[in-house]
């Protein structure tokens, strides 16, 4: 067939398929190199002409719902971007094909399942492998709300179930393909899976359907395969349709002793056990992961088999009551609640029990108290407080021995939650600090709030769960704020709760990519910030110390846009802090990361003093001791990397107190030969782009890090054969080794490419760059070329005015005056680290080895510390003078 044939195919199904939508995104999308292409839902004509380019040399395949907006980069858009859907639909592939599953039908079976359905599809396309069948709404169905989208992938989830199950109970499989972001093949393309095979139209029908007309048939599709016939009596027992709100799960647990027995023992459970226990879970909160969760580990465990038998208990069934099951297994007469409750799913349903003397009206707490009047004893009610608290949880702290409470309460039709510790409502200090969050508590009312809520918790079985206080590595877990498997976050303070919500995810690990890393992966030294993000993380499975690194340079040179492109792997542009904040402050933040890197931008808005403190406490990983009423403090750790930039190199601020084995400095632009619309370009794709390339990462770190870590010995000995011996470089070598091989990680967990030796390079780069690498030799040096360049303040044959130092021995011999003027307070450290490098002579007094010896010169004695000569010669220097015999 021609092209202009096959273009017309592909226009007249498209075109019948989306006429009724006036806006909206129709997207094309190409396996091969995963891209996407985007167009107006009205211009189908350059969809098609696209469709039939792209087809040439690759499988195109089409969006069929159509998009709220244009995403940018590689992105195919998931369901939650979803604007309208046109229709519904259902995939069966044929036997014969290039397919994984081998029970498929053939085309007769195929026809005989598609038949069964009550109404006929709109189009039957065959896809080189199978058959894409469609039926079209007479209006489509427009997403606006989560309430929408839930509502669609109910309808073609039951949908599908329906041939689902249908081909399941012939011993056949169809592929269940109801996410609404869901492409298949466009007509008069080809399907390049073997030989070519050009994808066609097999079967039209003009007739659109209604919502209502679909889902009639739908039931009727489900009540025609038996629907109930195959359950149990009591399995069937009120088998008609039931609206209830869905129960917490943790009290059903807790308190059924059926539910306990059957998860203690489902992989020996019978078949009416699991589907009894499934009438529970099926109306539990999250119950589809939750039925997935009962149901592994029982031998006749399968996906499809699940989901079928869920939603027709959702469709068809109440939960099973108390006397049923125990009238089928036994073993309930003796449970607390039996005889208490109809059904197991009433515990997850129960309100709180609110106990005397307490009762609530009008949405308030109430009191009944008994009052003497004229001798009679008469009861009264009083108000306690115009809000009902409640406690919705109770949270074990994961990483210390304590308890905290979810309080709940309504104010002005507005729920609010609290956190808060279990002291909160148990003592008075406490309690009234709740005022503060708007509950109403004050000195007249907290007497009586604690009395209702010990009678609350005793009256009352609380939902258990876990908690921190920050994230990272706690106690053999990984607590990510975007995947935390159960565990709540609960931070301290309101910049910590800042933080916490700067962690968020846009666009995916292919658009970040390719707007981000392609961008700047020619930029060595932001490409070394990029991985020392992800290194941060791993610190802790490395063994590594915290340390920082520092960007610095003269202004707008791109240095705060290179800490955004670090941020990126982690969260949104709200992760970088600045300087402009206390010691304790940034102490705090530091713990609260723990394992997460650290943003501070801009030096010159900080004091001074706190730069220098920070460099030492941040290094050491701990936070300072501090006392409390009870004795001291839980001294908080974290093991991550502290990200700096500014105008002056950070180590310049602690220049003479050894930070240079601390901090990675890097200096100079961080980015070199930009054309003027790159950062403009870069800023928009990183507003676009960032966490979800993080959480990639740690899904697969998490996978593949014993077999990765087993080449981190090779790139730590590599680093430190290019120290040469030298102590500091030997120190920074660790962590220079870390962050290279946290691009051999992501090379392998992300498929990033990185060129290790550009990294590679830069350690050396650093080392010749960084004049505060080694700050003993430095300050040695330092002193010898201001002395050689002030010769009027050493002492040769005539005493100067300032002597700092005297010729003698040919060497020069420094008084220790001028060294504790130069050295300051860390004179004593500095002349210990030159006396064992070799840099000073040794000398003996009273047996100790120093520094120091008492010389005699033109008739006067001195007590000096005499710099080895053969430092001087390295440096190039001379200090003889001629004048001087």
């Amino acid at each position: 067939m021609d092209i202009s044939k096959r273009q017309g195919l592909a226009y007249s199904f498209l075109s019948s398929m989306y006429d009724n939508i006036p806006k909206g995104w129709l997207t094309l999308w190409t396996p091969e190199k995963k891209e996407t292409f985007w167009f107006d839902v009205s211009d189908l004509k350059s969809a098609v002409d696209t469709a039939m380019y792209l087809s040439e040399s690759r499988d195109v395949y089409f969006g069929l719902g159509t998009r709220k907006e244009q995403l940018p980069g590689k992105q195919r858009g998931r369901s939650v971007d979803i604007a309208s859907i046109p229709f519904i639909w259902v995939e069966i592939d044929i036997k014969g094909g290039e397919h994984a599953a081998k029970n498929l039908p053939t085309v007769k079976e195929a026809e005989k399942i598609l038949n069964t359905f009550p109404l006929k599809p709109s189009a039957v396309i065959h896809s080189g492998g199978g058959w894409h069948c469609y039926w079209q709404f007479d209006a489509a169905i427009n997403i606006t709300s989560k309430e929408d989208m839930s509502k669609v992938s109910e309808l073609l989830q039951n949908f599908q179930d329906g041939f689902i199950k249908l081909a399941s109970s012939q011993g056949l499989h169809i592929d269940k393909t109801s996410d609404l972001a869901r492409v298949l093949r466009v007509p008069g393309t080809f399907n390049r899976k073997s030989e070519p095979k050009m994808v066609e139209i097999i079967k039209t029908n003009t007739k659109r359907y209604s919502i209502e007309e679909i889902r009639v048939a739908i039931e009727k599709f489900h009540t025609a395969q038996g629907g109930l016939d195959n359950l149990s009596e009591q399995d069937r027992f009120d088998a008609i349709p039931v609206n209830l709100p869905d129960a917490k799960v943790y009290p059903i647990i807790s308190g059924c002793q059926f539910i306990q027995h059957y998860l203690n023992n489902k992989e020996n459970a019978t078949y009416s056990e699991w589907l009894a226990a499934l009438s529970i879970g099926a109306y539990c909160e999250d119950h589809e992961n939750l039925c997935h969760s009962w149901s592994m580990g029982h031998p006749n465990y399968s996906v499809s088999e699940t989901e079928i038998k869920l939603h027709e208990i959702r469709a068809n069934l109440k939960p099973r009551t108390c006397e049923s099951i125990d009238s089928e297994f036994g073993g309930c007469s003796n449970c607390f609640y039996y005889g208490k409750i109809n059904s197991p799913i009433a515990l997850g349903m129960r309100k709180s029990m609110i106990m005397h003397p307490f009762l609530v009206k009008r949405n308030a707490l109430f009191k009944k108290i008994l009052k003497t009047k004229r001798g009679n004893e008469v009861e009264e009610v009083i108000l306690v407080s115009r809000m009902v608290p409640t406690i919705t949880k109770e949270l074990s702290n994961v990483e210390k021995n304590s308890i905290y409470y979810e309080l709940s309460w309504m104010d002005r039709g507005r729920e609010r939650r609290e956190v808060v510790t279990a002291g909160t409502v148990a003592t008075k200090r406490e309690i009234l600090l709740l005022a503060d969050k708007g509950f109403h508590v004050n000195d007249l009312n907290y007497k009586d709030l604690i009395q209702y809520f010990d009678s609350y918790l005793t009256n009352n079985q609380l939902e258990q769960a876990k908690m921190v206080e920050r994230l990272g590595h706690i106690k053999g877990k990984f607590i990510h704020p975007l995947d935390l498997k159960g565990i709540k976050v609960v931070p301290n303070d309101i910049g910590e709760r800042q933080l916490l919500e700067a962690f968020e995810a846009k666009g995916d690990l292919d658009s970040w990519k390719l707007e981000v890393f392609d961008r700047i992966k020619e930029h060595p030294k932001v490409l070394f910030l990029l991985l020392a993000s992800f290194a941060s993380v791993i610190l802790h499975d490395l063994k590594v110390s915290p340390f920082l690194i520092d960007l610095s340079g003269s202004t707008s040179q791109g240095k705060t846009t290179a800490l955004q492109v670090a941020r990126s792997v982690w969260g949104n542009k709200f992760m970088v802090n600045e300087w402009n904040a206390t010691k304790v402050s940034i102490e705090r933040k530091a713990g609260f990361l723990n394992s997460f890197p650290l943003f501070m931008d801009d030096t010159r808005k900080a004091d001074e003093r706190v730069l220098k403190a920070v460099v030492y406490q941040f290094s050491g990983g701990r936070a300072k001791g501090r006392g409390s009423l009870r004795g001291s403090q839980t001294e908080t750790t974290w093991q991550n990397i502290l990200f700096s930039t500014g105008e002056a190199s950070l180590s310049e601020y602690a220049a003479k107190h050894g930070a240079a084995a601390r901090i990675i400095s890097i200096e100079d632009q961080p980015f070199r030969r930009t054309t003027p619309a790159f950062f403009s370009d870069l800023y928009n794709a990183l507003d676009q782009n960032y966490g979800s390339v993080g959480l990639e990462f740690l899904n697969g770190w998490s996978r593949h890090k014993e077999e990765l870590l087993q080449e981190f010995n090779g790139t730590k000995e590599m680093y430190a054969e290019n120290a040469m011996g030298d102590e500091v470089l030997l120190r920074l070598s660790l962590y220079h080794a870390a962050i290279h091989f946290a691009g051999i990680a992501v090379n392998q967990i992300l498929g990033l490419e990185v060129d290790l030796k550009i990294i590679y390079g830069i350690f050396s780069e650093i080392s010749e760059v960084n004049k505060t690498i080694d700050k003993p030799k430095q300050l040695l040096e330092e002193i010898l070329i201001h002395l050689d360049s002030s010769r009027r303040d050493v002492y040769y044959r005539y005493p100067p005015n300032e002597m700092k130092a005297i010729y003698k021995y040919d060497t020069l011999c420094l008084t220790p005056a001028f060294l504790k003027e130069y050295l300051s307070i860390d004179e004593k450290v500095i002349r210990g680290e030159w006396l064992r490098r070799g840099y000073t002579q040794k000398c003996e007094n009273d047996g100790n080895i120093v520094d120091y010896k008492v010389i005699n010169h033109v008739g006067s004695s001195f007590r000096v510390v005499v710099v080895n000569k053969e430092f001087i010669k390295n440096m190039g220097l001379d200090f003889k003078e001629d004048i001087f015999p």
